[in-house]
């Protein structure tokens, strides 16, 4: 039979409803046995969408509607719409099974199907299954109080104390073709193996072909092609088509043997909706699922205008290889990723938040609870009683916040400054949890304050190389070949932190340098600068882009946070006099920091009545979601506690935590933050004559408020400098070369030290390994021939690799430790060597290695889990897969 005249689409489709404060993965993990049998034997594929509705007491969970009495408000006039559009456009649905609040719309939603006075239909509709479902007054006026056609399964547990077995036995009355099943357990969908049968054996009964599925009901006496009008998935705009296609066919050249589309194309045109997978390679940083896992997305119609793209994670791990709560985790990592760009392509943000999501560990921070009954228990407590925790006076609160931040100084300093700049060989013996460090500074301020134009000044040297349509920085320089899908994030060049490359104090001249040097003849290192826009007072309340903005925080490694130093804007942003309400600068890091103390104090407090049960282990998981390692976690946690220790007399306070006042969680939220999010100032607008009072008041002030430094600048002239020489014209009057941004953004890494290692393959010529080259030519933070031009004119040097053009072979007195590798504080030997290996530079299995931290010193045999420090930076690795150069 030819494709065109197939009666059924090959893959069968089964759309699970999640119940409320649940989303569609939870449950879907839950049941994962069914799925993985109903894929495999069957053929059929489990949808489990997400509801429309944010759950009023945990913004992290869904539900269908709003519940007023006997209202289910949101019911008509957003959820039937939303999922007569998933059936419309989820080619092969044929059944529906939901639990809890989705039974109950499961059942609403077959009642609407089989009225005539109801505009939903559910084309090809065969049976439903409902879990713990239950009889309450209907919500919509107007349906046929008849019993109903649709082969019905339903489920319930003779435990159940959210559901009543009495309650779920009511909706029987309902139907003609009613089977019962009941289990011993409580509230939730049974998955034994004879659970499992009865389903199997339901859907094998009452499943048919599409055309008999359509006379299941007396009421469906539509006419044929009145249904496939109604059920036919709306073509996108050409607007979105035209974004649609754009997004896919750029994804395609990046990842050409990763996507599949799943989809028809054909030729040049494809069919709506465009569905496609892409796979998530495992690799050697952090830790994965045993099992490959891809990323599965489908375009709604009015994608990427009004909404965002629909996400699964698709995958063959049992339930303790990737738990529910692993997947729901990883899912809203990519959600809120597509969130905060709502309105653009979004599905290399996503794509890159979930793999992010693997390699930083984050899976192994996300743990299973341990009784899924306990938890819902919980839960339920903790939406009666949340403010456990004894008060505070503010002058208390204030005080402890103070005290937070000056802990978090000496943690930094402690864990950083000692260990980054150490000079003394230490080996460890637990395994390290070091690697590449892809550094990330977050750029923060208010709208007014010049946070675009610093951007601007600063990506300009990091545009990619081979971008010759757009010569002008800005916004549109993300490190994608699609570059609008985010352009708020860009590769910048930073001066290396003082004293972290061996050179320095040495003759230059025939030391090399992959990505060039500053005016000062520093070594510039790639590091990525994301413009976190939206912040303004009361933003943990929701208020701007709310946690969307404080979310996307967690991706910065510290903060840099543009100042209006000139004192001529108000705290929203506004440009006015200083009659009219303009803010002092100081003040603005007051709100700010007040604002991400906010935010994680309320998130912390929230749920303060199960962390006091479950001590300080919970306690810990709670500061594990915003993107610090456990290690700093606990060193923060030791500090707090030997700092209540001496200085309110509370002995092994982290095991008392009943006895804690607001303060005291206030002073662990502060110390947590000060440490997570150093902060560094660029005070703009120096060149105002208003500046040089406030200038002055702040610098004296430093430390405050989380902030450690401050640099004056302009960035309005640096950027018109990088203009000027980005479309070769000649630079305005007053335009500067950037050393205020270049200063700002070494000061801003400065507070959370990298180890920057110098990997070789000789330790007394000092020549790159070969497999090195194609990162000095090839990389996408390598300065394009507009930005060399900035970077010479400001008195620095071009790339070691650059002749007018990048080359493999590289001048012969420029190329002595031309490559820095930026690795994360921690990091051992034998990291570095995965980390090589992973890029291809290195090949068999470690040998040894040694290492030096000084030009011209004595190289040494080094441990391979030896720190990376300042005295091996010099490194050359051998494997067992012998290179020409071993």
């Amino acid at each position: 039979m030819s494709e065109n005249t197939t009666k059924r689409p090959e893959l069968r489709k089964l759309l699970l409803l999640h119940g409320s404060r649940q989303v569609g993965e939870i449950l879907l993990g839950r049941m994962e046995k069914l799925r993985k049998k109903l894929r495999k034997e069957y053929n059929i594929e489990i949808i489990a969408p997400d509801a429309p509705f944010l759950h009023p007491e945990d913004k992290e969970m869904r539900e269908w509607w709003y519940r007023e009495g006997d209202n289910y408000l949101g019911l008509k006039e957003r959820t039937m719409g939303f999922i007569q559009s998933i059936w419309n456009e989820s080619n092969g649905l044929e059944g529906i099974i939901g639990f809890s609040q989705g039974a109950r719309l499961a059942h609403l939603l077959v009642q609407c199907h089989e009225s005539n006075k109801q505009p939903l239909r559910l084309q090809g509709l065969q049976y439903v299954i409902m879990c713990s479902g239950y009889e309450a007054p209907s919500p919509i006026p107007d349906l046929d109080e008849r019993k109903l056609f649709t082969p019905s399964l339903h489920v319930w547990g003779v435990r159940d104390k959210l559901v009543l077995p009495q309650q779920s036995k009511a909706v029987i009355n309902d139907y003609h073709n009613a089977i019962l099943h009941e289990h011993d357990g409580g509230h939730h969908v049974p998955m034994k193996a004879f659970d499992i049968q009865i389903y199997i054996d339901f859907i094998a009964k009452y499943s048919k072909e599409e055309e008999d599925s359509l006379i299941c009901s007396p009421a469906l006496n539509v006419s044929t092609d009145n249904a496939v009008q109604n059920t036919t998935p709306e073509t996108p705009s050409e607007e979105s088509m035209m974004a649609q296609q754009d997004e896919v066919e750029a994804l395609t050249a990046m990842f050409p043997d990763e996507l599949k589309l799943c989809s028809k194309k054909v030729g040049d045109v494809y069919e709506f909706p465009i569905i496609y997978q892409i796979d998530l390679l495992q690799t050697t940083e952090g830790i994965w699922p045993p099992h490959p896992i891809s990323l599965e997305v489908h375009y709604p119609r009015d994608y990427p205008e009004n909404e965002i793209a629909k996400l699964s994670l698709m995958h063959d791990n049992n339930m303790l290889e990737f738990t529910s709560k692993q997947i729901q985790a990883c899912h809203k990592v990519m959600l809120d990723a597509a969130e905060a760009e709502r309105g653009m392509p979004t599905v290399l943000t996503s794509f890159y938040a979930a793999r992010d999501f693997f390699e930083s560990g984050s899976m192994a921070h996300t743990t299973q609870g341990e009784d899924p009954e306990l938890d819902k228990a919980d839960e339920v407590e903790e939406t009666t009683s949340d403010a456990c925790i004894r008060p505070a006076s503010k002058e208390r609160v204030k005080c402890c916040i103070l005290q937070g931040l000056k802990i978090a100084q000496s943690v930094l300093a402690k864990v950083h400054k000692v260990e980054a700049n150490t000079t003394a060989s230490r080996v460890v013996h637990n395994k390290s949890h070091g690697g590449i460090w892809k550094y990330t500074c977050g750029l923060v301020g208010k709208p007014s304050a010049g946070k675009s134009t610093f951007f601007n000044a600063a990506t300009a040297f990091a545009r990619q190389r081979n971008d010759a349509e757009n010569l002008i920085g800005g916004a549109t320089m993300a490190p994608h070949p699609f570059t609008t899908i985010d352009p708020n994030v860009g590769s910048c060049l930073v001066p290396a932190p003082e004293g972290s490359c061996p050179e320095e104090g040495n003759n230059i001249e025939n030391i090399g340098c992959t990505h060039g040097r500053d005016h000062l003849g520093r070594r510039l290192i790639p590091v990525m600068l994301k413009d976190v826009a939206g912040l303004v007072p009361g933003a943990y309340q929701g208020r701007g882009r709310g946690n969307k903005f404080l979310n996307d925080l967690t991706e910065a490694d510290v903060l840099i946070h543009v100042v209006d130093a000139s004192g001529t804007a108000d705290s929203e942003g506004n440009v006015v006099g200083k009659e009219d309400g303009a803010s002092h600068p100081l003040e603005d890091l007051a709100w700010i920091l007040n604002e991400l103390v906010e935010w994680v104090f309320n998130n912390v407090v929230y749920k303060w009545n199960r962390i006091q049960r479950k001590g300080s282990d919970k306690l810990s998981d709670m500061f594990s979601g915003y993107g610090q390692s456990r290690v700093m976690i606990q060193e923060v946690f030791t500090e707090v506690q030997a700092y209540m220790e001496v200085t309110e007399n509370k002995e092994g306070a982290l095991g008392k935590l009943e006895e804690w006042d607001e303060g005291d969680l206030y002073r662990l939220v502060s110390a947590f933050l000060g440490t997570r999010f150093p902060m560094a100032l660029a005070l703009n607008k120096k060149d105002l004559p208003s500046s040089s009072y406030f200038l002055e008041k702040v610098q004296e002030a430093l430390p405050i408020h989380g902030a450690h430094v401050g640099v004056p600048l302009s960035a309005r002239s640096e950027m018109s400098f990088v203009k000027s020489h980005m479309i070769q014209e000649t630079p305005p009057v007053g335009a500067k070369f950037p050393s205020g941004v270049w200063e700002c953004l070494k000061s801003a890494v400065a507070l959370r030290e990298p180890v920057l290692v110098f990997p070789v393959s000789d330790m007394t010529s000092y020549a790159p390994l070969p497999g090195m080259n194609k990162c000095a030519t090839e990389d996408a933070s390598l300065p394009n021939s507009g930005m060399i031009r900035c970077l010479v004119a400001a008195g620095g040097t071009a790339p070691s690799a650059w002749d007018n053009g990048y080359s493999a072979i590289s001048p012969s007195d420029r190329i002595k430790l031309r490559d820095a590798v930026i690795m994360k504080v921690g990091s051992t030997v034998e990291d570095l060597f995965h980390s090589l290996k992973k890029m291809g530079v290195l090949g068999g299995e470690y040998v040894r290695a040694e290492g030096a931290g000084e030009i011209g010193q004595k190289p040494r045999l080094v441990p391979k889990l030896e720190l990376l420090n300042r005295s091996n930076r010099i490194l050359k690795i051998m494997t067992s897969k012998r290179q020409e150069w071993q």
